[in-house]
Order: C-alpha cells, then sequence, then structure tokens
C-alpha cells in the first residue's frame, strides 16, 4: 500500500495485487563445470486487481476506483546458476511480461477510467537444493 498527500487535505492510497500463474517450453545449458543456463518461453494467465482510494478529511464520503482483469500474456524468463556443491546452487533471473496488453476500465469511473500498465520485469536469487 502506497499513500500520497498534497497540503495535508487529501490523501490516495493505492493497492495492488497479481498473480501470474504460467505455463511454458524451458531450456536448459551447462557451461563449464558448475554454471548453467536456463530460459522460459510462455503464456501467464495473469490477473491484475487494483484499487485507489481518495480520502477527503472534510467530506463524508471518500471516493474509490476498482479495476480487475484476466489476461493471458506473453512471458519470458532468463535464469543463470552456479553449483556450489552436490545438490547446492544458486541461480538469478529476470522474467519479462507483455502486461501492457493490459487496459482496465474502472468499476465505478470516480477518480480515473482506465488505467494502462507498462511491461513487467522480476528479478530474483535463489538458492536451489535438490
Amino acid at each position: 500500500m502506497a499513500s500520497a498527500t498534497g497540503n495535508g487535505s487529501v490523501t490516495f492510497i493505492s493497492k495492488v495485487q497479481q498473480q501470474h500463474p504460467y505455463l511454458g517450453i524451458t531450456s536448459n545449458a551447462n557451461f563449464g563445470d558448475e554454471g548453467f543456463l536456463s530460459t522460459l518461453v510462455g503464456v501467464s494467465l495473469s490477473h491484475i486487481h487494483a484499487q485507489y482510494d481518495m480520502v477527503q478529511p472534510k467530506f463524508v464520503m471518500n471516493q474509490y476506483s476498482t479495476f480487475s482483469k484476466t489476461k493471458l500474456v506473453i512471458m519470458a524468463r532468463l535464469a543463470i546458476g552456479y553449483k556450489l556443491a552436490d545438490h547446492i546452487a544458486i541461480r538469478t533471473f529476470v522474467t519479462w511480461r507483455d502486461t501492457p496488453v493490459f487496459k482496465i476500465n474502472s468499476k465505478e469511473n470516480v477518480i480515473g477510467k482506465l488505467i494502462k500498465l507498462d511491461n513487467s520485469f522480476n528479478i530474483g536469487l535463489g538458492l536451489l537444493l535438490w
């Protein structure tokens, strides 16, 4: 949740929830004795739910807008890893989702009528145990 206040009179609060289960094809390659590279190309059934509230202390009624949509989007992931020991490796990855295809209309049309998303990039670092 994020909030911003302008001159102490109005507060905007935003809440965004996302779910991205995916299905794809992977390709793996080893480099050197301990390194590996993995790619994934697929589709993600992405669901985005956002709510924006405008709180005005002087008014009894606050305004809000709710946006919600589910859509198939293209995704790709690149991961690089290094084997530390038997059955232990460290991995870093970058995931991209084509989320600009989301154009979501507000259900209430109070604060805003439409939101458009930018490309989604996620970066991760993890420990693999197998």
